[in-house]
């Protein structure tokens, strides 16, 4: 019967666990798009395009200040390992950041800190340990599936990050979308603060022999983990930094506010169910890894196949331009030339961390390198001989190409048979034909 699979999916704890943490990121989303309508009239594209500029480096630095080992903490054998793991990666985290202030302090004495321009710069640090914080606090709540905690700080981050914006709306010469995304971080963390003082207590009784031990048993992670993710991050990131001394700020900015209406979201939903995959694939059998994947992939596909995709081309500019205003029609046009690369990313970044589970992170930093090295290529190259629109479309059609060759290892890991390679293969001609005669 076509709906037993279905039935079964939402029947399974994992669907439960999953449920719980997609649920708590849908609402903060959903929040986040909601409130995007209204901050589309209160900022320009050029604001939006100065925030994006500082996301992409904040994302890419994020995962340098932890040194990747927040991940492990999910893999921790005891829960004193666990607390190790945890002073590990705020530790690391706070030195990074030190060393990163006094770099923009010796750059800008030096006279060099024009050359490369971030806005905000000096905001940066602040972010990132917050980010780190909250990182480390979610990955310790995922180890003890503590999943409606980590549900509640997504919601609240997503609130008092759009209260903050619309706030600061109304300061001149201050751009409250940057500084909104600090203050987000900080009333997420706040949902941590009954567990204020153990995460006191951990720090203080971590001994320099516990974080040595734990950062030799989990050396692979800083090793290959965070490579992989540095790649990953900066296959997505730089190319929008590169952009940005191509193009001028407002075609960075509807660039931007399709990526916060389209991609985060959907990085968002598909990390909760990864994190509970990832949870799952560590302690289940091969078969069973291999069903919960086939459910996923069952379920993203239909979802953002016949209701993200399909509802995107049949709108297009049409409604970015109803809910935004005028000035953002061409954000339709964008959010169109990157949707099938993020309808593969919600396939497949789900299951991604079984690379992780099966401790295959070299694996995954040869996938990252490629990527990183083609889109950067191809964000260079669009930036110099191709106009902002036909350099988005290819960069779009990259990702695509780039993820469902990432699917294929990640089923290949799994030893899916014949039949999945060949449904997948003719879900994606599908997918790229359809995408073709609309975008082009």
């Amino acid at each position: 019967m076509p709906a037993a699979p279905f039935r079964r999916i939402l029947r399974s704890t994992t669907a439960r666990q999953a449920g719980t943490l997609s649920i708590g990121t849908a609402l903060a989303q959903l929040t986040s798009v909601l409130i995007s309508l209204l901050l589309a009239r209160l900022y320009s594209p050029a604001e939006f395009g100065e925030m994006g500029v500082f996301s992409n480096y904040a994302a890419i630095l994020l995962i340098l200040s932890t040194g990747g080992y927040e991940y492990a903490l999910v893999r921790s054998r005891t829960a004193a390992e666990a607390r190790s793991l945890f002073s590990l990666a705020l530790c690391t985290a706070a030195a990074f950041n030190l060393a990163l202030t006094a770099l923009f302090l010796a750059a800008d004495a030096a006279g060099w800190g024009e050359k490369v321009p971030i806005p905000y710069k000096y905001m940066l640090p602040l972010y990132l340990v917050g980010a780190a914080l909250l990182q480390a606090l979610n990955y310790s709540s995922n180890y003890t599936e503590a999943y409606r905690r980590i549900a509640a700080s997504s919601i609240t981050r997503s609130l008092t990050q759009a209260a903050a914006r619309v706030a600061l709306s109304l300061v001149p010469q201050v751009n409250g979308l940057i500084l909104g995304s600090l203050l987000g971080n900080a009333g997420a963390c706040l949902c941590y603060w009954r567990k204020r003082r153990a995460v006191a207590q951990t720090l203080r009784q971590t001994t320099r022999r516990a974080l040595h031990q734990a950062a030799r048993r989990y050396a692979n992670f800083p090793k290959f983990q965070l490579p992989a993710s540095l790649l990953n991050s900066a296959s997505t990131s730089l190319p929008i930094i590169i952009f940005a001394f191509f193009y001028p700020e407002r075609e960075i900015g509807f660039l931007t506010m399709a990526t916060a209406l389209l991609y985060l979201p959907v990085t968002l939903v598909s990390n909760s169910i990864g994190q509970v995959f990832y949870k799952k694939a560590v302690v289940q059998t091969p078969e069973q890894t291999r069903r919960l994947a086939y459910s996923i992939l069952l379920f993203a596909g239909t979802v953002g196949g016949l209701v993200f995709f399909f509802l995107l081309i049949a709108g297009e500019e049409r409604i970015f331009g109803l809910l935004l205003g005028s000035k953002w029609i061409n954000t339709g046009r964008y959010a169109l030339y990157l949707c099938p690369w993020l309808l593969l990313v919600l396939c497949f970044s789900p299951i991604s961390s079984l690379f992780d589970a099966q401790d295959r992170q070299k694996t995954e930093m040869k996938l990252n390198a490629l990527m990183f090295a083609t889109r950067t290529a191809t964000a260079l190259l669009g930036g110099y001989f191709l106009s902002a629109e036909h350099a988005f479309r290819i960069y779009g059609l990259l990702g695509a190409l780039l993820w469902a060759g990432e699917g294929a290892v990640l089923l290949r890991m799994l030893h899916a048979g014949p039949r999945a390679y060949a449904l997948c293969a003719l879900c994606f001609l599908i997918l790229l034909t359809s995408w073709g005669i609309f975008a082009w």
